[in-house]
């Protein structure tokens, strides 16, 4: 089989380029990256999504993976992990049949082997599929792996050398938010060799390949990068790179993808730049290596030269050569919730009203029920612990829009009416503070602002345009937008939460604005894929990234790709997500930075959002539509969750009076609705079709309002 190897060759005085202006180990730079920069990412994320379409490809009939058209267990869970690292949702992968991994998973679990290698391989791919892995097929996973380890730390195994297998279970405990016990830690110390390296088990000669996985384990571990078993695992990486500047299973040997992309990763968790001398010259490095193996069809071969799941996978993730813990958005989504359930207070409430409302709505977010009896203290659930605060919450002294708007965004997603809820209507409160010469609900603070508007989007009221336009017309030069109207000081949370803003109620997301928005947050992002609140703060926080992911994903930008996805001082891609993922903490909560952990209720306020529009669920669930008017006519716009592999499909017919339905509508689609351009000045009845095949929920029939007249909404599921 041919080799693809161009690619490899044009990026050489790039190589160079870029590992002089990459940030030195420990240090952080904010600024957009250079054109070298991206197109080192651009190559290897090429790779890697090649490698990946070749993995989907050999899914088999049942769901799982496995050479020749039989799945088994191992080969499907070492897929799963590729798509996992990449940022893709696995669970999304289906047959024509509609089988899926986890189908296929679940029938094997009964006849699973009892061994450790095993049960830590169902833990990743329960994980890479946004699963539980302490209920994934009605198993506690952690459970079985963390009773299969010995007195002495070792998780033994049939099924893998020794040292992979402790690798493995290492990786698994993290993934499923486990610290690593001691005693596993100093297992893998014993079994190092006295040159530094590791065998595959403690009586066998070292290799790069068992080397590379002990230093990612220790170092997922906790073992300092300074350490001595760090540093010697590291000089015998050194003194063992080949030539092309890749890595052998046993060495000598040639360059070997999954012996490369164990010592990548191994290197990139111990903070090697792999992009500088040693790791690289004469315009090769690590992953240059990694690229030439690469097949034309995107495989990457074993050592017999055949194309096959495993080095392909190994392939994918020596690419991004990210070492962080294997984690799925929406799982970590999930885990937050369950550490927000700790802070639940005995009245059903979370402290102030202000809290508590946004309590609810990360609940409900998350997919669970604020009003059951799960999430009730003392008899009162946490839905209702809102509605018993209402009175003092949205009305009172002074202007009470943002708590109005909180609060409908908290009822609807929760189920409930925002113009019925505890008594209020929430609806009329929030219309009653617009100020139309100014076009705002709150004259000085954007936030206020923003909060009233989303409220109405999510009530399905119409918006008036003047208040997206005051937004767009108070963007800064820079492109950002700051804590207060008239403001000079952008800032990254009110940035990003304007650009979800103007979305959400129909600023088209190829607009002038938002591609000045998504310039600015480009220029301020750190080199580690976090964002700071200003430009003079030196180190990012997870509220910052929560905001500017969930901006990018609403305008339509890819922060999986350049020029978000970027390269950090070891050369691992990392991208906001990652950057998001990495302020969370075992018990589930974020911290809004590890040298400032305070303030974790209000950091998993803005992450769950977050990383439920990164990981979306299959099916599709529309919100209620609602009409805007605009200078080019009614506009009509129609909100969605879900749909996160995106094949759902929105079809919008009008008619008029007695006469015929029209041909449907050009819609525009965006991350968070479809918005639809209707004709000019005619009272008509609009009916929308939305069909997904993985199902769809939450359609029911309703009547829009649009002045001067009354407007029936069909809505007809598929």
């Amino acid at each position: 089989m041919k080799l693809r190897r161009p690619t490899a060759y044009i990026l050489l005085a790039l190589l160079i380029a870029v590992s002089m202006a990459l940030p030195a180990a420990g240090t952080l730079l904010a600024a957009g990256p250079s054109d070298a920069e991206q197109a080192l990412v651009q190559a290897r994320l090429a790779g890697a999504d090649h490698a990946l379409n070749w993995l989907a490809g050999h899914q088999n009939a049942d769901g799982g993976f496995g050479p020749a058209g039989t799945s088994d267990w191992l080969s499907t869970a070492t897929a799963l992990q590729a798509f996992l690292a990449r940022g893709r949702d696995a669970s999304l992968l289906r047959t024509p049949a509609g089988l899926s991994p986890a189908d296929y998973l679940a029938a094997q679990a009964p006849a699973l082997p009892a061994d450790p290698f095993a049960y830590a391989h169902y833990i990743l791919a329960s994980v890479a599929l946004g699963e539980d892995p302490r209920a994934f097929a009605g198993q506690n996973w952690v459970t079985r792996l963390t009773s299969a380890m010995l007195s002495s730390g070792q998780f033994p195994s049939s099924l893998a050398p020794a040292v992979e297998a402790q690798y493995t279970a290492i990786l698994a405990l993290r993934a499923a938010y486990q610290p690593v016990p001691a005693a596993a830690a100093n297992w893998l110390k014993g079994a190092v060799r006295s040159d530094g390296g590791w065998g595959s088990t403690p009586s066998d000669a070292s290799s790069p390949y068992y080397t590379g996985l002990a230093l990612h384990a220790l170092m997922l571990a906790g073992e300092p990068a300074s350490s001595t078993i760090v540093q010697q695992g590291v000089n015998y990486l050194r003194t063992h790179q080949n030539a092309d500047r890749g890595f052998a299973m046993t060495y000598p040997g040639p360059s070997d993808p999954r012996a490369t992309a164990a010592a990548i990763l191994g290197l990139s968790a111990a903070g090697q730049p792999l992009y500088a001398s040693p790791w690289s010259s004469a315009g090769q490095s690590p992953f240059s290596a990694l690229l030439a193996m690469q097949a034309g069809d995107g495989a990457f071969m074993n050592p017999s030269a055949q194309a096959d799941i495993p080095a392909t996978a190994a392939g994918v993730r020596g690419l991004l050569g990210k070492p962080a813990v294997p984690r799925h958005a929406r799982l970590a989504a999930v885990r937050a919730v369950e550490w927000l359930h700790t802070q639940q207070a005995a009245d059903g409430g979370f402290g102030a009203a202000n809290s508590t409302a946004s309590a609810v709505y990360v609940i409900a977010r998350a997919g669970q029920d604020p009003d059951s009896a799960a999430w009730s203290r003392g008899g009162t659930s946490a839905l209702r612990a809102l509605e018993l605060a209402l009175p003092s919450y949205v009305q009172g002294a002074g202007n009470r829009v943002a708590e109005a708007g909180k609060a409908a965004m908290a009822a609807v997603e929760a189920g409930r009416s925002a113009r019925s809820f505890g008594g209020f209507d929430l609806v009329h409160i929030i219309r009653g503070y617009y100020n139309p010469l100014s076009g705002r609900y709150y004259q000085t603070w954007l936030y206020r602002h923003n909060l009233a508007v989303l409220g109405l989007v999510a009530a399905g009221d119409p918006v008036p345009d003047g208040a997206r336009q005051t937004l767009v017309q108070d963007q800064h030069a820079s492109g950002g937008w700051g804590w207060a109207f008239g403001s000079g000081n952008p800032d990254v949370d009110s940035t990003g939460f304007t650009m979800y803003t103007i979305v959400a109620v129909g600023e088209p997301a190829d607009s002038t604005a938002l591609a000045r928005a998504a310039a600015y947050l480009r220029d301020i992002q750190f080199s580690d894929g976090s964002f700071p609140a200003i430009a003079a703060n030196t180190a990012g926080n997870s509220n910052s990234t929560a905001l500017a992911l969930q901006g990018l994903i609403a305008t339509g930008a890819d922060p999986w790709q350049t020029p978000y996805a970027r390269l950090n001082a070891a050369g691992a891609i990392i991208t906001p997500l990652d950057a998001l993922l990495a302020f969370q903490e075992d018990s589930g909560a974020f911290v809004y930075m590890f040298s400032l952990p305070e303030s974790r209720m209000l950091a998993v306020f803005d992450a769950v959002p977050a990383l439920m529009l990164a990981a979306p669920p299959a099916p599709i669930q529309l919100g209620q539509a609602q009409l805007r008017q605009s200078a080019g006519g009614p506009l009509l716009i129609i909100p969605f969750e879900g749909d996160g592999n995106a094949n759902s499909a929105v079809s919008v017919r009008v008619r008029h009076g007695a006469g015929g339905w029209s041909d449907p509508l050009p819609v525009t689609r965006t991350a968070v609705n479809f918005t639809v351009r209707l004709p000019a000045g005619q009272e008509m009845e609009i009916e929308i079709t939305a069909s997904d095949p993985d199902g769809a929920n939450g359609f029911t029939s309703q009547t829009l309002r649009y002045q001067p007249v009354q407007l029936p909404l069909v809505l007809r599921v598929h």
